[in-house]
């Protein structure tokens, strides 16, 4: 420790800049795929996914938040999932060995459910510790504990994103960081799937969709105003956005956009 002072002085900054270390990612063919919840997620949907992605050549993958749902870690209602927290660890496992044989490089952010464990456990770990529960190599994936990641693509630049905020407007959230930012924005966390652009009219801005199951999801079936699901992925193909929506109970993908 104070070797560590005399390098950096009293000031605890220095290890919060050690922990908080946003990915910077550079390519040109890459998906976005957000909020899968497992166990939560939709089997089917997912496989369409993949088959997606091989056809148009994506070999890297961003999951901006809540790959694991941590339902155990609820302070909420728990669904018990096969009650015990070693049953979604193998459940995320097997997803993740599907992804790591289709995706070359896989990027991970902290989403609101991953830091249901990470509080559980009082900060004393965090999302390195969390995907070590998988014991998976660690070069098949990398992880950071901030809630947004950037992607530069054909030059152009993306703020992708798990914020703290949800709203009922599809993509105001969206908008309001990237006027913020001064970036493109991609916003998982809601739960919804659109595309806009900014109030100015400068940046493209996009709601993640998500890889969940909305009949599994336990608040989602209760009446409540939150806003309207909408499952749905990405794929950034030479920094141009293609969206492809979660049709519901026929598991088919439609509704693409560009």
């Amino acid at each position: 420790m104070r070797k560590q002072r005399q390098k950096f002085g009293r000031e605890p900054r220095y290890l919060i800049d050690k922990s908080f270390a946003p990915l910077c990612i550079r390519s040109d063919t890459i998906a976005i795929a957000a909020d899968w919840h497992i166990p939560f997620y939709d089997r089917n949907f997912a496989a369409e996914f993949i088959i997606t992605c091989e056809d148009q050549g994506i070999r890297e993958l961003i999951i901006p938040g809540d790959l694991w749902d941590c339902d155990n870690y609820s302070k909420f209602v728990h669904l018990g999932w096969r009650d015990c927290f070693r049953a979604e660890i193998d459940e995320v496992r097997s997803v993740m060995v599907e992804l790591i044989e289709h995706f070359d490089k896989i990027y991970l952010c902290r989403g609101n459910h991953e830091k249901r464990w990470i509080d559980g456990n009082f900060g004393m770990m965090g999302m390195r510790e969390l995907f070590a529960l998988l014991e998976l190599p660690p070069r098949s994936y990398t992880v950071t504990l901030d809630d947004h990641m950037y992607l530069e693509s054909n030059g152009k630049e993306w703020l992708i994103a798990h914020p703290r905020s949800f709203r009922q407007t599809p993509c105001s959230v969206a908008r309001v960081l990237a006027n913020k930012y001064l970036t493109n924005v991609c916003t998982a966390h809601g739960h919804q799937w659109e595309q806009g652009i900014s109030t100015g009219g400068h940046f493209d801005v996009m709601d993640a969709g998500g890889m969940f199951d909305p009949y599994a999801l336990e608040y989602l079936r209760q009446t409540n105003t939150y806003p309207a699901v909408q499952g749905g992925f990405y794929l950034i193909i030479d920094g141009k956005a293609e969206g492809y929506r979660n049709d519901g109970p026929k598991h088919k993908i439609g509704g693409r956009k560009k």
